[in-house]
């Protein structure tokens, strides 16, 4: 079969097999291409013929010196699932699986006079009666009224949308009381800590929530420190 030069648009719509609509058009570069439906696919010795998700044939495409499949085709014959994420305007192939990752890689509201990033290894240094333990990050509050210390106005909220659990360490040099806010000012969840020692908790997120944030008071008219320490998303 003669091999057609086209004009391809090198994006989802073309590797997926399906439209993306506007947000495609205005991202993407116009190119002079191959179809190249003489161009054999051999998978574990066996040629394969490819279709889309109608069941119709597509062919590779010639560009540059690079070949170019369909995506959705290559996945179909590795039964390896794939989906468009219209929101994100990504392929996803694969499960949606999200593996750990830490909190405080993930955007966030920026820090405040009372809340920030711990950016001191030696800060991540903490002591308690089972001896001396190090994480590798964390968040400091400062109680600073004691029993009127935590307010949402001043956390740093850390974006935990699309993930399922939220998992830390938490430890104060005083007894205090842990709030944490959601992005409405809402408190999310609560608990007590006493001091220097260390409370380990993780807890289900669900598709409300987009951003979760740490606060804590203490003894009446008292001041001291929360951590979080390893605070990780998955």
């Amino acid at each position: 079969m003669k091999k057609r030069s086209i004009a391809a648009a090198m994006a989802v719509t073309l590797v997926l097999g399906t439209g993306v609509g506007a947000y495609a058009a205005a991202n993407s570069s116009t190119i002079s291409a191959l179809l190249n439906p003489d161009l054999k696919v051999i998978y574990n010795g066996v040629e394969q013929h490819l279709t889309d998700a109608s069941g119709q044939p597509v062919y590779p495409i010639s560009y540059n010196n690079t070949t170019y499949l369909p995506v959705r085709a290559v996945s179909s014959l590795l039964s390896l699932p794939i989906e468009f994420d219209a929101d994100n305007y990504s392929v996803v192939m694969g499960t949606k699986e999200t593996q750990p990752a830490s909190l405080v890689s993930q955007t966030n509201s920026g820090g405040t006079k009372y809340s920030s990033i711990i950016r001191d290894a030696g800060d991540l240094k903490i002591t308690t009666g089972d001896g001396v333990q190090t994480y590798s990050s964390g968040i400091l509050w400062d109680i600073w009224n004691g029993s009127a210390s935590a307010s949402r106005e001043r956390v740093i909220l850390f974006n935990v949308k699309g993930y399922k659990t939220l998992s830390f360490t938490a430890w104060s040099d005083v007894d205090a009381d842990v709030i944490v806010y959601d992005q409405d000012g809402n408190s999310f969840s609560n608990f007590k800590i006493p001091a220097n020692s260390t409370v380990t908790k993780t807890l289900t997120l669900d598709s409300t929530t987009t951003q979760l944030g740490f606060a804590a008071n203490g003894p009446l008219g008292g001041t001291g420190s929360l951590k979080i320490l390893d605070p990780s998303v998955q």
